[in-house]
C-alpha cells in the first residue's frame, strides 16, 4: 500500500533519484512474493507435529500463495465496487470485512497444507497418515 511512498522517501533521503524509484516499484513485487512463499513454507514446516526436512517451495505453498493473491484481489475489487458495508453496518463494517478476509486467508492456507499432506501420503518415500517419523 505504501510501497511507492517508501521508495520515494528512500530515494529522497539517500539522493538516488528517479531510477531508484522505478527499480523499487518493479523489484518490490518479486521480493514480497518470495517473502510470502517463505512465510507459508515456514507455517507448513513448523505447524504440523511431524519430523520432516525443510523445503523452500512446496506445491501446497505455491498453490496457497497464488490462490491467496487471486482471492485477495477479487475480494478487494468486490469490497471497493459492490459492497456497501459502511452504509449497512456503520463503522463495524470494516471489522466485518477484515474478519471475512482473514477467514478466507486461513481457508486458503489450510487447503495448501492439505495438498502437501496428500502429496506426502501418496509419494513412495512419504509418511502414512498419522505417522510422525519417516522410519
Amino acid at each position: 500500500m505504501f510501497g511507492p511512498q517508501i521508495g520515494g522517501w528512500i530515494a529522497d533521503l539517500i539522493g538516488l533519484g528517479r531510477a531508484f524509484e522505478i527499480a523499487w516499484n518493479i523489484l518490490r513485487w518479486p521480493v514480497i512474493l518470495i517473502l510470502v512463499v517463505t512465510a507459508v513454507a515456514a507455517i507448513y514446516y513448523f505447524a504440523p507435529d511431524v519430523d520432516q526436512s525443510w523445503k523452500w517451495i512446496t506445491p501446497g505453498s505455491v498453490f496457497a500463495v497464488v490462490l491467496w493473491i487471486l482471492i485477495s484481489l477479487g475480494f478487494s475489487y468486490y469490497v471497493n465496487n459492490f459492497g456497501s458495508y459502511d452504509k449497512t453496518y456503520g463503522s463495524i463494517g470494516a471489522i466485518i470485512v477484515l474478519l471475512t478476509w482473514m477467514y478466507v486467508s486461513g481457508f486458503v492456507i489450510l487447503v495448501g497444507g492439505e495438498i502437501n499432506a496428500e502429496l506426502e501420503h501418496a509419494s513412495a518415500e512419504g509418511k502414512a497418515p498419522g505417522e510422525k517419523t519417516g522410519a
